[in-house]
């Protein structure tokens, strides 16, 4: 635990990171109390998700992504769905 949640109980520490496995590793070292994606690559994997079900760049994938994306970055309680 860092030094300053060791001191302060009510201070959180959250972990911010991309999927990549070796970043979330090391970041389990500090045991985060809050463990989020930065939007940007969130929507990266959104992106993805919807190429592979609709089609890579299809009309389909194209509105789903937005719709989502839109979700994820306008709603403030999206990351609780």
């Amino acid at each position: 635990m860092p030094q300053a949640a060791a001191q302060d109980r009510e201070l959180k520490i959250v972990a911010i990171a991309d999927g990549a496995r070796d970043n979330w590793t090391f970041l389990e070292s500090v045991t985060p109390d809050i463990r989020l994606v930065d939007v940007w690559h969130a929507c990266q994997y959104l992106k993805a998700a919807a190429d592979a079900a609709y089609g890579a760049e299809s009309a389909r994938s194209t509105a789903g992504f937005d719709t989502h994306k839109a979700i994820l970055t306008d709603d403030p309680r999206a990351w609780a769905r």
